[in-house]
């Protein structure tokens, strides 16, 4: 699969809090059992349930449908048995640092969308993931590069066979661009997916 130039964009990151260990498990309000607090604030109980639903609204859909997404593209990729090898997705996140002026500035960028490296390396191996998938649905004809040669003949330095493989790579990644939010919508129209994030 030919290398992407192009810097990998972190649609959104998935902030999950760990409830305490040794906070009470269960505590008693209203005279029944309640859910398990996340945090209990002089004796106040805020419950999961609680933080579940500040953080739902303030993410709205997207992290559910990011997660949804993740799920229907790695079942595909299993069903198919695509998978991505280590070096792709290193020489992925190497091309991403490259964009940064410094290792810091790249940190920092990470910290400010909420993520370390093992989450972004998990994000490009998603990406070429997906990408690889609907490459297998994408065909790039010789007909196809030699029009665009000659429609754009000061894009690319050298004759047709010299640039041929440049202009193929060209080509089916715009496909690709193309075809993924069909593709996408595609994987959602045909699963079976019961959403429970917005019942109280």
């Amino acid at each position: 699969m030919a290398r992407l130039n192009r810097p990998v964009v972190v649609l959104c990151a998935l902030a999950i809090l760990a409830a305490g260990v040794g906070l009470p498990a269960i505590v008693r309000l209203f005279g029944r059992e309640s859910r398990p607090a996340a945090v209990i604030v002089n004796g106040e109980v805020i419950t999961r349930d609680e933080v579940y639903q500040a953080m739902f609204r303030q993410l709205g859909r997207a992290t559910v449908d990011r997660l949804v997404t993740r799920a229907l593209i790695r079942q595909t990729a299993d069903e198919q048995d695509v998978t991505v090898d280590a070096s792709e997705v290193e020489g992925e996140l190497a091309e991403i640092r490259e964009q940064f002026e410094s290792e810091e500035h790249f940190q920092q960028t990470l910290a400010v969308h909420g993520l370390d490296e093992a989450a972004l390396r998990q994000e490009v191996e998603l990406d070429l993931l997906a990408r690889m998938l609907v490459e297998r649905e994408v065909t790039i004809t010789e007909e196809q590069a030699r029009a665009r040669h000659a429609e754009q003949p000061g894009a690319y330095a050298g004759e047709f066979e010299q640039v041929r493989e440049e202009i193929m790579t060209n080509l089916l990644r715009e496909a690709v661009n193309e075809r993924m939010p069909a593709w996408l919508k595609g994987l959602r129209e045909t699963a079976s997916i019961v959403d429970y994030s917005e019942r109280p």
